[in-house]
């Protein structure tokens, strides 16, 4: 499995690696939470900061931050590290597939919170 990579070209014309296009982004809390379960993510709690956390077989996460932001997180391979280096960073993606711009930190994408 780890050598498996998918690909697809997002709405912005870029070549996206690793990052399915999860269609329509869901309009309620309980929308979101059947579709992650629908995709065989699981329920992994809640971090210190408050945010609910799920993460898929792949080990994709998916995270619900405690003001209803919705964020995925890939990791993604770090070009040219060394043995002695981290080999992966958690990139943030849109619903539909796409990188967060610019490397940021915040989607935009916001369901209710609990």
């Amino acid at each position: 499995m780890e050598d498996f990579h998918t690909y697809h070209v997002g709405t912005n014309g870029v070549l996206v690696h690793n990052a399915e296009n999860y269609g329509k982004f869901p309009t309620s809390r309980s929308e979101l939470d059947a579709q992650l379960k629908d995709r065989g993510f699981e329920y992994k709690g809640e971090t210190r900061g408050g945010n609910t956390r799920y993460k898929s077989p792949s080990g994709e996460e998916v995270w619900i931050r405690n003001n209803g932001e919705v964020v995925r997180y890939i990791k993604e391979p770090i070009p040219n590290a060394g043995p002695n280096d981290k080999q992966s960073y958690p990139r943030r993606y849109m619903w539909d597939g796409e990188p967060v711009p610019d490397y940021g930190h915040n989607t935009g994408q916001f369901v209710e919170y609990k």
